[in-house]
């Protein structure tokens, strides 16, 4: 059974093309070209009953939030097996980006570039710091409408007990800890312009962790929401340079 979030434009005489989109992920994405819309086509491969969160939080996105941060949904299909009740969603349908690389890539592209080696002020340098300034926005903003809903129960932000905020504020700081550690393991493997600046950076370590405690100080403020359950630098969409 298919679902539509808007008025489809296509029709059945329309010339449809299909190429495969990456290889690296769980999942199978398809960049469909059909009439003259162009659309990214996801095949589930690992199906559950139930709620499909890329489904549940596009659709909020689109609908209740209002951020139009991510593709927007425009469908789904589920699958109703025989004698079951609850239905699997099996394929979901967004919109096209084009001209967009994954902020992994970039980054890699801008590393590779000598941008962690430049001096403050270069080109280079200042490129990666705008790419790391667009990615904290865009994560902030992202939370912000995931916690704009209080009204409604599945995006409700719940209030944690005094315990559960200081395990996850210990957990953050034994976190960083870890990864500044290996920061100072493989440096020496690294090349030395880029390794003394991981190791200035594995040094503030005891800065870092005073800034996590002075973030997570007011528990009374702590509130639990709704997040991406694989956000990583590989699923962020990154508009090519100059547009």
């Amino acid at each position: 059974m298919g679902h539509c979030t808007g008025t489809p434009t296509a029709t059945e005489s329309d010339t449809c093309h299909v190429a495969l989109l990456g290889t690296d992920a769980s999942n199978t994405s398809l960049l469909v070209t059909l009439g003259a819309g162009t659309y990214v086509v996801k095949i589930l491969r690992r199906c559950r009953a139930g709620v499909q969160p890329t489904v549940e939080i596009g659709a909020f996105f689109q609908r209740d939030a209002r951020w139009n941060g991510t593709p927007a949904l425009l469908g789904w299909v589920e699958h109703v097996p025989p004698g079951e009740a609850t239905s699997a969603v099996i394929a979901t349908v967004h919109e096209h980006i084009p001209g967009c690389t994954t902020a992994w890539d970039r980054l890699l592209a801008l590393v590779a570039e000598g941008a962690l080696a430049a001096e403050p002020g270069a080109r280079t340098h200042g490129r990666l710091l705008d790419l790391v300034d667009a990615i904290g926005s865009v994560t902030g903003a992202m939370h912000r409408a995931l916690a704009s809903r209080p009204d409604l129960p599945p995006f409700a932000p719940e209030r944690p007990s005094a315990a559960t905020c200081r395990a996850v504020r210990d957990g953050l700081v034994a976190h960083a800890h870890g990864v500044l550690d290996r920061v100072r393991a493989e440096a020496s493997h690294l090349p030395p312009d880029v390794a003394t600046r991981l190791r200035a950076v594995a040094d503030r370590g005891p800065v870092l962790e005073r800034r996590i405690l002075a973030d997570t100080s007011n528990l009374d403020a702590w509130a639990f929401i709704r997040v991406h359950g694989d956000y990583h630098l590989g699923q962020l969409l990154v508009a090519d340079e100059g547009e």
